[in-house]
C-alpha cells in the first residue's frame, strides 16, 4: 500500500506540526495542550502521540518542507532531546524514535562533529541498550529495524575501531545474526546485515560507509548555492560558513546573497554554539 493511502483527505488537512509542536509533544517544552504537560504523562503516550500522528502527517510534505521542520527541531532541541533520551532506558523511547528522524539532518551532522559533551557518546549508548533488550518476536519487527538502521548509520559516521568495546560488538554479532533469523520471512531489513558488516569492520561494508560519509561531507562543506562546483578540499578549504547557523557553506559573498532566500528557512543558530 502506498503511503498517503493509509490516510484520508481529512488526516492530511489537518494542521501540520511545526517543530515547537514535536518539542512539546515529546515534553521538551510546555504545551497548550493539559495533558502533554501532565506529570503522569506516560513515553508510550508520547510515543503514540508522536508515532501516530506528528511524524505521519509531516511525512505527507513534500521533502523540502520535512527539512525545514527537523532542522529548526535539530537547531533548538538537540540538547534537550539527548538529555531525555540518555534518561529513558527503553530503546523504543519516543526520544529515540525522534533522534532516529533527524539523524540525516545537517544540523545533527555539525553538531555531532562538534566538542560538545553532549555529542559524545552517542554509538555506544545506543549499542549498550541494544545488547540489553529481549526482542525476539515478530511484534519487535519496528525496534530491529530501527535499531539497528541507527547503529549502522551511528558507525558510519564515527568510523573508528574504538567506538565499541570488542566484547560488546560480540555480542551485538550473536544478537543480530539471531533477529535475522527471526525476521528472514520480513523483506527490506537491510539494516540487519549493514549493521553486522559495519560491527565486523568487513572491508565492502567500511568501504561503502566511507563512500556515503564522503558524499555526506562534500554535500555539507561543499558551496551550497546549487548549481555552483566550488568543492571542500581537505587541508586547502577556503569556503566560509555561515555565521550564524554554522550550517552552510559558501566559496564567495555572492553566492551566499544568491542563496539566501531559500536558505533563511533553515537558518537558526544551534543551541550549543
Amino acid at each position: 500500500m502506498n503511503f498517503l493511502d493509509q490516510y484520508d483527505d481529512a488526516f492530511a488537512r489537518s494542521p501540520l506540526p511545526m517543530s515547537d509542536d514535536l518539542a512539546a509533544g515529546l515534553g521538551l517544552i510546555q504545551s497548550v495542550f493539559p495533558r502533554l504537560n501532565d506529570p503522569s504523562i506516560t513515553d508510550v503516550e508520547r510515543s503514540r502521540y508522536l508515532g501516530q500522528y506528528m511524524l505521519p502527517r509531516i511525512r505527507l510534505e513534500i521533502m523540502e518542507q520535512q527539512e525545514i521542520i527537523f532542522s529548526r527541531f535539530t537547531a533548538f532541541y538537540i540538547l534537550k532531546l539527548l538529555e531525555k533520551w540518555r534518561a529513558a532506558d527503553d530503546p523504543n523511547s519516543p526520544y529515540f524514535t525522534m533522534l532516529n528522524h533527524i539523524v540525516d539532518n545537517p544540523y545533527f551532522h555539525i553538531f555531532f562533529s562538534s566538542d560538545h559533551p553532549a555529542s559524545k557518546g552517542i554509538t555506544l549508548l545506543h549499542a549498550q541498550r541494544l545488547d540489553k533488550v529481549a526482542w525476539n518476536s515478530v511484534d519487535d519487527e519496528d525496534g530491529v529495524f530501527h535499531g539497528c538502521q541507527f547503529l549502522a548509520t551511528m558507525l558510519i559516521l564515527e568510523e573508528s575501531e574504538q567506538v565499541l568495546p570488542q566484547p560488546l560488538v560480540d555480542r551485538l554479532v550473536v544478537k543480530i545474526r539471531n533477529w535475522e533469523r527471526v525476521f528472514a520471512s520480513i523483506p527490506d531489513m537491510d539494516p540487519l546485515p549493514r549493521a553486522i558488516g559495519l560491527l565486523r569492520r568487513q572491508p565492502s561494508w567500511l568501504r561503502d560507509g566511507k563512500q556515503v560519509r564522503g558524499e555526506m561531507e562534500r554535500k555539507l562543506r561543499a558551496c551550497n548555492l546549487p548549481g555552483c562546483r566550488v568543492p571542500y578540499v581537505p587541508g586547502n578549504d577556503t569556503l566560509q560558513q555561515c555565521s550564524r547557523c554554522k550550517t552552510a557553506r559558501y566559496c564567495s559573498q555572492d553566492h551566499q546573497r544568491q542563496h539566501w532566500v531559500p536558505h533563511k528557512q533553515l537558518c537558526h543558530r544551534p543551541v550549543w554554539v
